[in-house]
């Protein structure tokens, strides 16, 4: 399994590694991490409130505070491709049907399935045929994959941010 060594990859780094962490916990630590490196990298790349007396519009109840907001908020300064914000949308949702579910939910539940089988990475991967581990593997592969994408995206928005001082 790939090694996640840089500075915001810890959790996820964490939870890929337990072999025996619940589907719950993957689901929404692992969307939680990719929020928290998506919320750094539009920190970083925005410019700072106007007055100290305005609520952060990243914040809980700023009006981009929510995971949803921040993944359009990205896409549409052209900070993230369409593919990364299309995968991003489907950890979100999958994280939420984890969150939220009325029944236990796991990796192999059809709700998971179908957003699986549109993730743009696994096009040529069968989803509905996988088991549990398979699937939980293509999420896990997911989760690497973005949160390297991020962590790169990251490292250019603050690589801008000096050059432009």
């Amino acid at each position: 399994m790939k090694e996640i060594t840089n500075e915001y990859g810890h959790l996820v780094g964490f939870v890929m590694k337990m072999g025996g962490t619940s589907d719950l916990a993957l689901a929404i630590l692992a969307g939680a991490e990719l929020e928290r490196i998506l919320h750094r990298i539009l920190e970083t790349y925005l410019l700072p409130k106007s007055a100290k007396n305005i609520n952060d519009l990243l914040s809980s109840n700023g009006s981009c505070g929510t995971f949803f907001s921040q993944i359009e908020l990205a896409y549409r300064l052209g900070i993230i491709s369409k593919e990364i914000t299309h995968d991003l949308h489907i950890v979100r949702d999958i994280r939420n049907c984890f969150a939220h579910g009325v029944h236990e939910m796991s990796f192999a539940s059809d709700q998971v399935k179908n957003k699986l089988s549109k993730l743009v990475i696994s096009k040529e991967k069968s989803i509905h045929d996988s088991r549990l581990n398979e699937l939980r593997k293509i999420f896990q592969d997911l989760v690497y994959d973005l949160t390297d994408s991020l962590n790169t995206i990251n490292q250019s928005v603050r690589n801008k941010k000096k050059g432009q001082k």
